[in-house]
C-alpha cells in the first residue's frame, strides 16, 4: 500500500518539476530590413500554424527549362523579405497527399519555399484561410519582441 502511495505521489508530482521541452525549431522574420528573431513561447504555437499553411499547398511549381530548384534559389528567396523556420530536425510533412522531408522552410514572393539536404522544392496556391492564420501569428508574435539586427 505504501509503495502505491509513493507511486501515485511521484505521478502527479513528476510534471511540476519536468523541465520544459526545447522547441523543435527556431525561426526568424526579415521585413522592413529589420530582423525579428521569433522567441521560444511564441514558436510553439507557430509551428503548428506554419505546418498548416504549408499543407494546404495545391501546386508544386517548377523551375523554368524542367530543371530543380538549388540551395542558390533558396538563398535568393531569402535574400528579400522572408519568414525563415529551420527545424532541429527535418520533419516529415503531408503536402498535396504526398510526404515531403522538410529541414527548412521559408515563406518568400508569394511561395513557400522548402528545403531538406540538397532538395529545394516551391509550393504555392495555399488555402487563404491558413494564410492568415499564419499572418495573424507572426503580427502577433512581432509585437513580442524587439527588432534585431
Amino acid at each position: 500500500m505504501k509503495y502505491l502511495f509513493l507511486t501515485i505521489l511521484m505521478l502527479a508530482t513528476s510534471p511540476l518539476f519536468a523541465a520544459e521541452p526545447p522547441c523543435p525549431a527556431k525561426a526568424a522574420w526579415n521585413v522592413d530590413g529589420h530582423t525579428y528573431v521569433i522567441e521560444n513561447r511564441s514558436l510553439k504555437n507557430g509551428v503548428e500554424v506554419v505546418i498548416a499553411f504549408l499543407r494546404s499547398c495545391t501546386s508544386e511549381a517548377a523551375k523554368r527549362g524542367g530543371s530543380r530548384y538549388t540551395k542558390d534559389d533558396f538563398r535568393n528567396a531569402l535574400a528579400g523579405e522572408h519568414f525563415h523556420l529551420v527545424f532541429a530536425k527535418p520533419q516529415m510533412i503531408e503536402v498535396m497527399e504526398k510526404r515531403v522531408e522538410v529541414a527548412e522552410l521559408a515563406h518568400a514572393s508569394g511561395a513557400i519555399w522548402v528545403k531538406s539536404g540538397d532538395s529545394v522544392r516551391r509550393f504555392s496556391k495555399y488555402d487563404f484561410k491558413s494564410e492568415r492564420a499564419f499572418d495573424k501569428w507572426l503580427r502577433e508574435a512581432e509585437k513580442r519582441m524587439p527588432p534585431g539586427k
